[in-house]
């Protein structure tokens, strides 16, 4: 989810392949005695059956609290948010205890997506950021270190193309949101319509912040 426009400095995006961007990185990670497949790829490269199974997690941790803020739940726009030739996204998947032996499990064999983060990169006021439109975990595989695992990929892609730091945008209303983001280093950015400075006194009306990390 992002609430405002980014303010283009006229910057090229980084046009690194998925096969780029997943240099470096570890095809699986091993948490709480659970062993999950990564994947690092562009929106053209996504399936219909997995462009479905992200909506349907993204809808299901986010319609209610949408359709009571300010930005409400519009479908086909939440796809075209999503699915923007610009999106890239971080996949964790599951793997059958069955198919972890087997080193050459493809994804059509792993149970199925139990989180992502959707981001791209962009330039805001002069800056290369990396920006975080969205973090979605089932309930079944949170508070398992996933997030934080997630984050912390995006931390690394932009110290790897030279970002200089990660953004997102999240509801007030979302208090477990809020509450590990702060956990995780994320602090209220200056963009942000409730940031107060010397400049700027008296904080805007608004259901949301904008937060940001340093790489």
């Amino acid at each position: 989810m992002k609430l405002t426009a980014a303010v283009r400095a006229g910057r090229k995006y980084p046009k690194a392949t998925s096969q780029e961007l997943s240099s470096g990185f570890s095809p699986t990670v091993h948490l709480k005695d659970v062993i999950y497949s990564i994947r690092i790829a562009l929106a053209s490269e996504l399936d219909k059956v997995e462009r479905e199974a992200i909506y349907v997690l993204t809808e299901a941790n986010m319609r209610d609290m949408a359709v009571q803020s300010s930005t409400g739940w519009d479908p086909s726009q939440k796809k075209k948010e999503l699915f923007h030739q610009h999106s890239r996204f971080v996949i964790i998947y599951r793997i059958p205890e069955d198919v972890q032996s087997d080193s050459s499990t493809s994804h059509t064999l792993v149970d199925h997506i139990v989180a992502f983060a959707m981001f791209r990169f962009e330039a805001e006021r002069g800056e290369d950021i990396i920006y975080c439109y969205e973090l979605q975990l089932w309930p079944s595989v949170r508070r398992s270190g996933l997030g934080r695992f997630i984050m912390n990929t995006l931390v690394q892609l932009g110290a790897k193309y030279n970002m200089k730091r990660v953004k997102l945008t999240v509801l007030k209303a979302n208090t477990p949101a809020l509450a590990f983001y702060h956990a995780i280093g994320f602090t209220l950015d200056p963009t942000s319509p409730d940031y107060v400075d010397e400049q700027d006194p008296v904080p805007e009306e608004c259901d949301y912040q904008i937060l940001s990390k340093g790489i």
